[in-house]
């Protein structure tokens, strides 16, 4: 059974944009979709809802999240 994972992102300018992945059978990842939203008209929010819908969520075993925050540091 292929393996689907939904993957969601954003920038500092808080444009957001995602990706769905599948394994198949064979251990090969393929792109199955891509979807963006640019608006600067509609809500961080809403942007990030157009994008989850677009990706088809409801067939994803794994939904990553993640993106730009403003004044966050993060050391390793």
């Amino acid at each position: 059974m292929a393996k689907k994972c939904v993957a969601i992102l954003w920038d500092i300018r808080q444009r957001v944009f995602g990706v769905r992945l599948e394994k198949n059978a064979s251990g090969a990842l393929i792109l199955t979709a891509y979807a963006q939203s640019i608006e600067s008209r509609i809500t961080f929010a809403e942007r990030l809802r157009e994008v989850y819908l677009e990706l088809d969520h409801g067939r994803a075993d794994y939904v990553v999240v993640g993106g730009a925050v403003g004044e966050l540091i993060c050391q390793e």
